[in-house]
C-alpha cells in the first residue's frame, strides 16, 4: 500500500536497509506521488538528478510493476 510505497522510496533513497539506488527512488516516488505531497517533491529532484537513460530504466522498471500487480493494460 501507500506506506509501503513511502518506506521504499525513503530506503533506496537513503540507502537504509538496502543499497542506496535513485532509480528504484525514482519509481517508488512516482508510485506514491498520487498520495504523498512529498513523493511528487522528491520526484521532482530525482529527475533534476537522474540521466536520460535512468529515468527510461525507472520507467520501464514502474511499467513492469504495475503490469505484475495491476494486470497488463487494456
Amino acid at each position: 500500500g501507500v506506506q509501503t510505497c513511502a518506506s521504499d522510496l525513503v530506503a533506496y533513497q537513503r540507502g537504509e536497509g538496502v543499497p542506496e539506488d535513485l532509480v528504484r527512488a525514482w519509481v517508488w516516488s512516482s508510485l506514491s506521488a498520487a498520495t504523498i505531497p512529498d513523493a511528487r517533491e522528491l520526484l521532482k529532484d530525482l529527475e533534476g538528478t537522474l540521466t536520460a537513460e535512468e529515468i527510461a530504466e525507472a520507467r520501464r522498471l514502474e511499467s513492469e510493476w504495475k503490469a505484475r500487480r495491476l494486470g497488463p493494460a487494456p
